[in-house]
């Protein structure tokens, strides 16, 4: 993948790493494969596709890395427990990396959207439950958000009013944040 870019433009000044599936799946009915898959896709593919880059990034003197994870990189929700730990894998990741590629130029950013107006959602798995939420983001919105963090070499870029509230409760209030929750997961009960 790096040597196509460098083939094709000469440089290589920014990396977004936005590969990510869920399954709507509650936790004990979760299969150690089927995490083991999701922690593939949504984390380790992130990391290879990082060592690949950063090695040219650093003998250029710098460049941008935009890893796309999720609000629920920063809290549990309920029905997608695999996801959520690989979401919170790759905001710690973000974080972390970001403090160790400071001094080389390379600033990461880690783009937390909620809902966003994508495929995501079309996973079989969310069929058989009710109550998903259906707030959503445009796609485009969320993008033009992460490329101007990415861009201001922020580390961290939350898009959307409600998810930074949702953010503030979960951080603030958590009695009212699991009480909402703990609702939220009733309301995903497979249907029958």
């Amino acid at each position: 993948m790096v040597k196509q870019v460098l083939d094709a433009a000469g440089r290589l000044d920014l990396l977004v790493n936005n590969a990510g599936y869920g399954e709507l799946v509650k936790a004990d009915e979760q299969t150690t494969e089927a995490v083991a898959r999701q922690m593939q896709v949504n984390f380790m593919a992130v990391i290879e596709a990082t060592l690949a880059a950063i090695p040219t990034m650093k003998s250029q003197g710098g460049g941008r890395i935009l890893n796309v994870a999720s609000i629920v990189g920063h809290m549990g929700l309920p029905g997608i427990a695999a996801y959520v730990a690989s979401k919170h894998a790759l905001q710690g990741w973000s974080e972390a990396s970001g403090y160790d590629l400071r001094e080389h130029g390379i600033a990461v950013t880690c783009l937390c959207p909620g809902g966003t107006a994508t495929e995501f959602d079309d996973h079989p798995s969310f069929d058989r439950h009710d109550g998903v939420s259906s707030f959503t983001q445009p796609a485009a919105t969320v993008a033009r958000a992460g490329l101007r963090g990415a861009w201001k070499r922020k580390p961290l870029v939350i898009p959307g009013l409600r998810n930074r509230f949702f953010l503030w409760a979960h951080d603030r209030l958590p009695w009212l944040y699991r009480r909402i929750m703990y609702r939220e997961a009733r309301r995903i009960a497979p249907r029958d």
